[in-house]
């Protein structure tokens, strides 16, 4: 029998090759969409063994980061040879390449101009770019200056991020001829701006400024293959003279709609929004996601719904903290009503102290009722307070299929940050579905309120009827970060 105390009879090391490999490339996933993704150093340092497969997987080292600092003590010719050895290391690998300029001045340093032209004669492998914060005044992408006769070329690149206008005004991410995924943050929409617009098939608008007439133009540009458009954070700036009769603009292929609101200073102009959507013809949307919708959105969303074709492909709406109050509830249903073939609905309300919303939406959806969206499947409720009796109601009345006109049965509840009220009812029936696999709690934000008493909210999972709840298990993402954080660093 082995001696258990060796290093190699110990958890970790008994894992294969291609296990360890899949652990480190979650491992080395960026925490968020804004966080630089770390090149597997420190995963290299641990052993021989983790070393030499590393080492000799060059895809392991495609994700590079050039964020330059300027630090007397930092020795530059380290800051060039670790890119080079990291460039050297991906192979020929695409690679994913972030550009962060955050900690430069309006000029950048000659030191570093090295490492900046090093990493410009990968571009013809660049899958994909993030470009954040301003261009130094004397770097450019371009190999001379911002004429347009000399824009490089970015053969393989297809998603491209750009935040701040100084990226785009000289010209040089003009030749793009694969992207088909472009996210502007912090950019004045201007349609004529050299970008290569026609293969888009994602469109992302952050915090960005603009007219409705320059979004109609810019969508009317990207329409052959746009698939999903993202609007958030949208400042909407007057015409500075008459631009004309609004653009109608069909877009054949749009499958998803993202828009969002944020606080007063960010929220466009109901107008605004309005005369857009309404310009807009989406024979093909299945997906419709609001975030921070109130009153006077909800009503011209409702106009809006008049104009979708007969046997609308719409299937999918997310109500994200949405602004709502008591007073909008018949609104809220109203819309709902007008869609049919609705499989999927998922709401939240801001306002977690207003419950009368979210009680006549259970009481609306409960079958037969006002017989509205009858193809409903699955059911998200998202931070609601509600009571366990209306729930139960509404979720029972779906999953029958004894009635000649019953519903689509209804295959899935999610709840997610729910404080559950007694309302005369009990959780039994909660428990049992959950079982069948009917209802899906996530990560046990489920929570009960028991109104005699008045007090705080119980975790449901510690009261005595949920003994045996098993709560979702944490991704496995999370799981390995969890795990290797500690082991490897």
């Amino acid at each position: 029998m082995p001696n258990s105390d060796t290093n190699d009879d110990h958890g970790i090391h008994v894992l294969s090759d291609d296990v360890l490999l899949m652990i480190f490339e979650a491992l080395l996933q960026p925490l968020s969409s804004e966080a630089a993704s770390p090149p597997p150093w420190r995963i290299s340092f641990i052993c021989s063994r983790w070393r030499n497969l590393v080492l000799s997987t060059p895809s392991l080292w495609t994700k590079v980061t050039f964020q330059p600092e300027i630090d007397e003590e930092d020795d530059d010719t380290v800051q060039t040879e670790t890119l080079e050895v990291q460039l050297a290391r991906a192979g020929s690998c695409a690679l994913d390449v972030m550009i962060d300029f955050s900690w430069l001045d309006k000029k950048a340093p000659k030191a570093l101009d090295d490492q900046f032209r090093m990493l410009l004669a990968s571009m013809d492998r660049w899958h994909s770019l993030k470009l954040r914060n301003r261009l130094p005044q004397n770097w450019t992408l371009g190999s001379s200056g911002s004429s347009y006769s000399s824009s490089p070329v970015f053969p393989s690149l297809r998603k491209l991020s750009v935040d701040k206008d100084s990226w785009i005004k000289d010209g040089s991410l003009r030749n793009t001829p694969v992207l088909t995924d472009l996210t502007l943050v912090d950019i004045a929409i201007n349609p004529s701006d050299p970008l290569c617009w026609h293969n888009l098939q994602r469109l992302e608008l952050t915090r960005c400024r603009g007219t409705a007439f320059d979004i109609l133009t810019l969508l009317e540009c990207s329409a052959a293959n746009l698939r999903v458009f993202k609007l958030f954070l949208f400042t909407s700036l007057p015409n500075p003279q008459d631009p004309g009769p609004m653009p109608v603009v069909e877009l054949p292929e749009l499958r998803e709609v993202y828009t969002t609101g944020s606080s007063l200073q960010w929220r466009p102009p109901t107008s605004t929004l309005f005369t857009i959507a309404t310009q807009l013809r989406l024979p093909r949307l299945e997906l419709l996601h609001l975030k921070r919708v109130n009153r006077n959105d909800l009503r011209q969303l409702h106009q809006l719904v008049s104009k979708f074709p007969p046997g609308s492909c719409l299937t999918k709406f997310v109500l994200e903290e949405a602004e709502l109050k008591d007073e909008d509830t018949e609104d809220l249903i109203r819309a709902l009503s007008e869609w049919y073939p609705l499989e999927s609905f998922s709401f939240g309300n801001s306002n977690s102290a207003t419950t009368s919303v979210t009680a006549g939406l259970l009481e609306a959806l409960r079958w037969p009722g006002r017989g509205i969206c009858p193809e409903l499947r699955t059911l998200t409720l998202t931070s609601l307070e509600l009571s366990s009796r209306s729930l139960e109601a509404l979720v029972r009345s779906r999953t029958r299929d004894d009635e000649e006109d019953s519903p689509a049965r209804l295959k899935l509840v999610k709840l997610q940050d729910i404080v559950l009220t007694e309302g005369g009812g009990n959780l039994q029936w909660l428990r049992t579905m959950g079982e069948q696999g009917t209802v899906e709690i996530s990560d046990s934000q489920l929570w009960y309120r028991r109104a005699a008493m008045g007090l705080s909210t119980t975790p449901a999972k510690a009261l005595p009827l949920h003994h045996q709840w098993q709560a979702a298990p944490p991704s496995r993402t999370s799981s390995i970060w969890s795990m290797l954080s500690a082991l490897v660093f």
